[in-house]
């Protein structure tokens, strides 16, 4: 029987490369989004016409939608084998100069979202004792940056969650990972609807710091462009890890042709520190 695989977010960007990278492989793909009769139904209609893909209505920030896109789903094919939450926003700036609304509004996406959706596809997951969910976070959700303070927050938020939840989930044959893509050219960021909003304190900085965030916009386009960096890279990586037997898939996977391996070496090594710290809490037997 085909895994049936549902993907968050997936109008644009990584989730709606991945959906088609799924679906090349005979795999069920959910793909969700909000909108898909206004705003997104272009996109919707694209996917749709995909075989092996079925558009479902989900607003990662509504309890009842997404309530009504399980309900659907697995009243269709009995059950969800692997979840991957994709639906992100982006917003860069001074982080005095960023409303609380707007970061809250960014937190509800990145953080909250990703939350409510886990804790919701948990129940079928553990009747089925099996599953597997992928959690995107970022290079930024292990090592802050300027001007992304409030992104890198919910991204570190969702890394702490994912380690604490995989030993709670782990006797029920339940798998949780994340995977951490470097800067890439996606429409994550550009459309500036979450980024700095408080134009007077922008300028109260003065123009030291207005040039400091010309130069980390112009210096992240350069070396995307310098090292080529393609969105489906990342794509593949999930196709890859969705194709891993349970069991053989690494917990966090970073996906960075900037940095090369150095945040793979980084969660590595701190993954050798958290059994250590573990059995020296006396927490040993819980992991």
């Amino acid at each position: 029987m085909s895994k049936v695989i549902l993907i968050t977010g997936t109008s644009q960007g990584f989730g709606k490369l991945t959906a088609k990278a799924l679906a090349v492989q005979g795999t069920q793909v959910i793909a969700t989004m909000r909108k898909i009769s206004s705003k997104n139904a272009k996109q919707a209609k694209e996917l749709d016409a995909i075989e092996n893909i079925e558009v479902v209505e989900l607003d990662v920030t509504s309890t009842a939608s997404i309530k009504s896109a399980i309900d659907q789903i697995y009243l269709k094919y009995g059950r969800i084998d692997i979840w991957i939450n994709n639906a992100g926003v982006m917003g860069v700036g001074l982080m005095e100069a960023t409303s609380i609304e707007r970061m809250r509004s960014m937190f509800e996406i990145n953080l909250w979202g990703t939350i409510q959706c886990t804790q919701a596809v948990l129940p079928i997951m553990r009747r089925q004792r099996s599953g597997l969910i992928v959690n995107l976070t970022s290079g930024l959700g292990i090592i802050g940056a300027p001007f992304t303070a409030a992104y890198a927050a919910a991204k570190f938020a969702v890394e702490g969650f994912t380690e604490s939840l995989r030993y709670e989930i782990k006797d029920f044959g339940i798998e949780i990972g994340t995977v951490q893509p470097g800067a890439f050219p996606t429409s994550l960021a550009s459309s500036g609807e979450y980024d700095a909003d408080l134009f007077k304190i922008n300028e109260e900085y003065g123009s030291q710091t207005k040039n400091k965030l010309q130069e980390f916009g112009e210096n992240l386009y350069a070396k995307q462009t310098a090292f080529a960096m393609n969105p489906q890279e990342v794509a593949e990586t999930l196709k890859h890890l969705v194709e891993l037997n349970s069991g053989k898939r690494p917990y966090f996977t970073s996906v960075n042709r900037v940095t090369g391996n150095l945040e793979q070496e980084m969660m590595n090594k701190k993954i050798l520190a958290n059994t250590e710290w573990m059995t020296r809490m006396g927490w040993g037997n819980l992991t």
